[in-house]
């Protein structure tokens, strides 16, 4: 028969043997812990450090989408410039010239307390007289006398009374407005060279 076999014996008898189990235990643990929290450390610095990057990128992105639509616009405002005035002033003229009887009438509207007591007297253009004429004739409006003022232009009419004139100016309302565009767009492409 063959020789037997004997195997180590790795039990551990008495509290010396377990003690150094148990301190090897305590080591492992303590190094598992701190090699946890080295990690969770290094993994928050990572973290921190990508979420500073992509709060920078961010920033930046913004800002040359920024750059980009501020470019875009003083572009479009440029290309509009021209259209806008020109429509200005080929367009507020028709408007004036179109509400210039609606305005004759709110005047003479206003006087109608005193048209009682005195003739009422409107001055405007020879060129529009007759049309002046036939529009308050129309509207059944108060009577007043219409007289040809060469010194006046289409745009223009004065209501008089007693002494006292009113001048009703589209010609500098169209001009004012005209002036405002221009100085609209003169002012944004000023703040634009500064940008």
């Amino acid at each position: 028969m063959g020789k037997a076999v004997i195997y180590e014996d790795f039990q551990i008898d008495g509290p010396a043997g377990s003690g150094a189990i148990d301190r090897d235990q305590e080591l492992r643990r303590a190094a598992y812990e701190d090699g946890h929290l080295a990690g969770q450390q290094e993994a928050q610095e990572r973290l921190g450090a990508e979420q500073d990057q992509l709060q920078s990128q961010l920033v930046q992105t913004f800002l040359d989408m920024s750059f980009g639509y501020q470019e875009a616009v003083l572009h479009l405002q440029g290309a509009l410039n021209p259209l806008i005035a020109a429509m200005a002033r080929a367009v507020l003229p028709r408007i004036a010239d179109a509400t210039l009887i609606d305005h004759i009438a709110d005047l003479i509207a206003e006087r109608s307390d005193l048209v009682l007591e005195q003739a009422l007297e409107l001055r405007v253009a020879p060129q529009i007289k007759d049309r002046i004429e036939k529009a308050l004739a129309d509207a059944e409006a108060l009577p007043a006398t219409v007289k040809a003022d060469d010194t006046l232009t289409p745009l223009q009419a004065i209501v008089g009374q007693a002494g006292t004139e009113t001048l009703l100016d589209l010609d500098a309302v169209v001009a004012d407005v005209d002036a405002a565009v221009e100085a609209f767009f003169h002012e944004h492409a000023r703040k634009a060279a500064h940008v």
